[in-house]
C-alpha cells in the first residue's frame, strides 16, 4: 500500500506527462484539421488557457491543479466531439484519453495533497 506522499508524487507525474500530451495532441488535432479552417488565432485558443497553468502546475500549487480541473471539463466535452465527428480518431482518441486523465490526476492530486498537509500538521 502507498502512503500519502507517493500517491502525491505519482499524482504529479501523472499531470505533468498527460499536460504535456494533452498539448501535443491539441497541436495534431490543428495540424491535421482542414486547411481551410486551420489558423494560427484558432491554436492560440486552444493553447492558451493551458499555457496560463503551466508554471502552477509545474511547481505543484494545489489551487492552480484545482481550477485546471474546472478548465478541463472544457477540453473533455472538446476531445469526446473530437471523437465522435473527427476523421482522425487516433487523435481523438489520445486527446480524450489526455484530457480525461489529466483531469482524475489533477483531482487527486488536489485530494492527497490536502490530506498530506493536514496529516502533517
Amino acid at each position: 500500500m502507498m502512503d500519502l506522499q507517493h500517491k502525491v508524487n505519482l499524482c504529479r507525474t501523472v499531470v505533468r506527462s498527460s499536460f504535456l500530451v494533452l498539448v501535443a495532441s491539441l497541436v495534431l488535432t490543428w495540424w491535421f484539421a482542414d486547411p481551410a479552417t486551420r489558423s494560427w488565432p484558432a491554436l492560440l485558443v486552444l493553447l492558451l488557457p493551458l499555457a496560463l497553468f503551466f508554471g502552477s502546475i509545474w511547481r505543484g500549487n494545489s489551487r492552480a491543479h484545482f481550477w485546471l480541473c474546472v478548465l478541463l471539463i472544457l477540453y473533455v466535452v472538446k476531445a469526446i466531439m473530437n471523437l465522435l465527428f473527427s476523421d482522425h480518431i487516433a487523435i481523438a482518441l489520445l486527446e480524450t484519453l489526455a484530457s480525461a486523465t489529466l483531469f482524475f490526476a489533477a483531482v487527486y492530486f488536489v485530494k492527497w495533497g490536502a490530506q498530506l498537509a493536514s496529516a502533517t500538521d
